[in-house]
């Protein structure tokens, strides 16, 4: 029965001052709970009987005059909730409400407020989870406002204590409501893509997200409360956990319900009850005759006994038509439910995606509106299931409220635009029905046509945007409409969006719609955008152009259309530096390159890294976009930030090609030194080179190359810091063909390092090319100037092999000051260790080694 323990409560008291009646508050967890009121002189007192589970019984006392309180248990803990005002006249004026404020006006309130908190959060370029929040709890107050409004309405006689009750609700709902419609006035909406300024150096808020936060809370308590109070589903995890049995209408129909209680019930309208003409839901004359048969007449008394309950379920189970027709004639109640079930008769046939016991079922009078767990009504259902537009037209007209939300905050025309069904007229039954087209979820922040587009739906997205949909309103990466349709390449639906007024030159962080429709390589839809009025020149937020994202693709058509409607290809955004060349070059479109310089494009721009195109090329090993650049002119002898110049990079690439055409136009081979004086670009100052290219050849064995660069006069003994020359890095990183080479070609064994360390101190840990060094006669015992020596390295680094060679040479166990675990660290006060090779071993935690040297040292 759809009524209230509240509602009961006011009426039993309106019959007899002094009675004592039975109520039935919310059924929690399986425990039946009673409340007991008497009234005792001039003290109200509410009293719980026969407690269930061990818990403990709660009295609560108010004064006749003043609020009183109903508490139901809900979960393990106590939900207080307002019961009634007795004498209303008597109520204190609220700061910042109305005055005279009735149920209706604080629902049109409610409802405005939820739209304002939606309008803004819309605004903004990511909608703030405060006031989708807001949004999302106004709209279930309103709600659980309006079921309440239509409970009063519906009774009979006697209506003074329901009015007395929606008085308190206004007393209790309607200050904060209003305050929070007094703040959310404040807020102004951004003509801006965020909410915050991108000009400003720090971050300012436009909104006080905190006190939005406490009015959340506050309306989270409202909702939860009114939703208690009317023993319907609450919306899923807001209020009672895991225990799903307290997400429903559960009053069983065997509970012990005072008889006046039931008498009460017994007189309330049927939900559903509207005119006895029904919409047509089947083709069948039949049909439609049983349907209107089934529609309730006034003031029916439903048959409620767990056998009927049994019946009926079990007939929809099997999906007999006939079995249900009959049992719902004979006037079951069509909300029903098995004991210990929370499936509704009308859910249990969607389960069975059965059209016809469905529309038998609502227009019995079973609660269209009534949610399962994720919140779906029947409406949503019945659109998921794929029933036709008839049975949508019937729900609409037995009153399903056509913008309820599931707890992912979709409605009915979120559901009708995912739908697979092919040739739905659904969506334009809820069109004409007043659907709200722009109504945004709360799960992917999208509305109704953001769905049909990335569905594919372009009939039903047309439609919507005939209806009036909302083109601007953004999803919280903040793309629109237009940017979904052009990410789905669709060019003839983009067209459609721009010829009903979209924004063409709508900003993101990575793309404009320009931008995202040359990187999708759709020529056609670039080409509407660009005749439409789109600006050629406009970056996105992370400085990505029109024309560099066409330098991406590689596609010199969409690069010449840009040019002849006034792209510049000299442009290069402040936010990054990185022209159309850069990228050019950094996807290794050479083709692109050259139609760019020829169009004027400067050949060495500088991004913010202080890189040209031709590094940028040669650090990608893009061989042909720097040889052309090379061609065109660019300069070949740019250091770039990491130290390398172009040639190290072709050195590291292994590309002879490109090292040959760097040598053959005279590129020098930068020293580890380089006089800056002699720079001639005063804006940009070269740093010293890390390395050179014999460096590279030696550090990654291009045995060839370094033989071609020694013969264009590259030095052997050339070095780097800290005094390493070609050979010790080939050493370090174990290429013993390329340390066989050097030596031919005459490089020294014996150079050592600004501190010391001979070639052997780098090759301890290859023990091949260890071998090979002191077979050519490196001196095993050298020490550096810490004492160190090859054998503290080769202990430090764990290599038994070396450490057995050395000592099988005769190396010589010293003690040395300062053994670091990287020559890096050396001049950068790094940690480092002291002691014999054995002590730096044990230090390392290298047992073996260590007992490998102590037991050499005593053999």
């Amino acid at each position: 029965m759809l009524m209230t323990p509240l509602d009961a409560s006011n009426r039993v008291l309106a019959g007899s001052a002094t009675a004592t009646a039975h109520l039935t508050t919310v059924y929690s967890g399986g425990a039946e709970m009673r409340n007991t009121r008497r009234q005792t002189g001039q003290r109200l007192i509410y009293r719980r009987a026969n407690a269930t589970r061990g818990k403990t019984a709660t009295t609560i006392t108010g004064q006749p005059g003043k609020a009183s309180w109903l508490a139901a248990t809900v979960g393990d803990s106590v939900a207080v909730v307002t019961c009634s005002q007795f004498f209303v006249s008597g109520m204190d004026p609220l700061q910042g409400r109305i005055a005279e404020e009735t149920l209706e006006d604080l629902i049109a309130t409610c409802g405005q407020v939820a739209e304002d908190c939606t309008s803004i959060a819309n605004s903004l370029n990511t909608g703030p989870v405060t006031l989708a929040g807001l949004s999302r709890e106004c709209r279930a107050i309103t709600d659980a406002l309006s079921r309440v409004n239509d409970l009063s309405k519906a009774t009979d006689g006697d209506v003074e204590s329901v009015r007395a009750s929606n008085n308190e609700y206004i007393y209790s709902v309607s200050k904060d409501v209003h305050e929070l419609r007094v703040a959310v006035k404040r807020i102004k909406a951004q003509d801006r893509d965020s909410g915050i300024d991108l000009a400003e150096p720090h971050l300012i808020i436009v909104w006080n997200e905190a006190a939005l936060k406490t009015s959340l809370g506050r309306m989270r308590t409202h909702q939860a409360s009114l939703h208690t109070l009317l023993n319907t589903a609450t919306r899923s995890g807001y209020n009672f956990g895991d225990d799903v049995s307290n997400r429903r209408r559960v009053i069983e129909p065997d509970a012990g319900v005072d008889e006046a209680l039931r008498e009460l019930g017994r007189r309330f309208t049927t939900p559903n009850q509207r005119s006895r003409v029904l919409p047509r839901v089947s083709d069948s004359a039949e049909i439609q005759v049983l349907l209107d048969t089934l529609v309730p007449p006034s003031g029916v008394v439903y048959k409620r006994t767990a056998e009927v309950a049994q019946q009926l379920h079990q007939a929809i189970e099997k999906t007999d038509e006939e079995a249900v027709f009959k049992i719902l004639l004979d006037r079951a109640d069509p909300n029903i439910l098995l004991p210990g079930s929370m499936l509704s008769p009308l859910h249990r046939a969607f389960d069975q995606k059965h059209l016809l016991i469905a529309a038998f079922l609502a227009v019995a009078g079973a609660d269209v509106d009534e949610p399962t767990t994720d919140g779906e009504t029947a409406l949503m259902r019945g659109i998921k299931c794929g029933f036709s537009e008839q049975f949508a037209t019937l729900a609409i007209h037995l009153g399903a409220k056509i913008n309820a939300i599931d707890n992912d905050g979709r409605c009915a025309l979120h559901h009708s635009a995912a739908s697979e069904v092919l040739d739905d007229e659904t969506m334009i039954v809820l069109i004409n029905a007043k659907a709200d087209l722009n109504l945004v979820d709360d799960d992917k922040g999208q509305t109704p046509l953001h769905i049909a587009i990335l569905q594919s739906r372009w009939n039903l997205a047309t439609k919507l945007i005939q209806a009036g949909a909302d083109l601007e309103v953004r999803q919280p990466d903040g793309r629109t409409a237009l940017h979904l349709a052009i990410s789905m390449r669709n060019h003839e639906f983009a067209q459609i969006l721009i010829s009903r007024g979209a924004k063409v030159d709508r900003v993101l962080r990575e793309h404009t719609p320009l931008t995202m429709a040359i990187s999708s390589r759709c020529t056609a839809i670039t080409a509407v955008l660009i005749d439409s009025g789109a600006d050629p020149n406009l970056p996105s937020r992370n400085g990505n152009t029109p024309l560099i994202a066409a330098a991406s693709t590689g596609h010199d058509e969409t690069i010449r259309y840009l040019l002849a409607h006034g792209a510049d290809p000299s442009a290069c955004p402040s936010q990054s530096g990185y022209s159309a060349m850069h990228m050019a070059a950094h996807k290794d479109k050479p083709h692109i390159l050259q139609l760019l310089a020829s169009s004027g494009a400067p050949v060495d721009p500088l991004d913010r890294a202080c890189e040209t195109p031709l590094l940028v090329a040669a650090k990608l090993a893009n061989g042909d976009s720097a040889r052309r650049l090379i061609k065109l002119g660019a300069d070949t002898e740019r250091i770039g930030p990491d130290g390398m110049s172009v040639l190290s990079h072709a050195v590291k690439a292994g590309d002879l090609k490109l090292v040959n055409a760097l040598l053959n136009i005279g590129t020098r081979m930068p020293s580890s030194t380089v006089s800056r004086d002699s720079m001639s670009d005063e804006e940009y100052q070269v740093p010293e080179p890390q390395t050179t290219p014999i460096h590279v050849a030696a550090q990654h064995g291009r045995d060839e190359i370094l033989l071609r660069l020694v013969s264009c006069g590259a030095s052997l003994e050339s070095t780097i810091f800290p005094g390493r020359t070609p050979l010790t890095v080939a050493a370090s990183h174990g290429h013993l063909t390329t340390v066989q080479l050097l030596l031919r070609l005459g490089a020294s064994a014996h150079a050592l390092t600004t501190h010391g360390d001979t070639v052997l101190f780098e090759a301890s840990s290859n023990q091949a090319t260890l071998k090979y060094l002191v077979q050519q006669g490196v001196n095993i015992n050298h020490r550096n100037d810490q004492g160190a020596t090859a054998l503290h390295y080769a202990a430090l680094r764990g290599h038994v092999g070396s450490v057995r060679y050395l000592l099988e040479k005769g190396a010589r166990q010293f003690h040395a000051s300062a053994v670091y675990d990287a020559w890096e660290e050396r001049d950068g006060g790094g940690v480092y260790r002291q002691g014999t090779p054995a002590g730096i071993a044990l230090q390392r935690g290298l047992t073996k080694v260590a007992e490998l040297i102590e037991k050499w040292k005593y053999s």
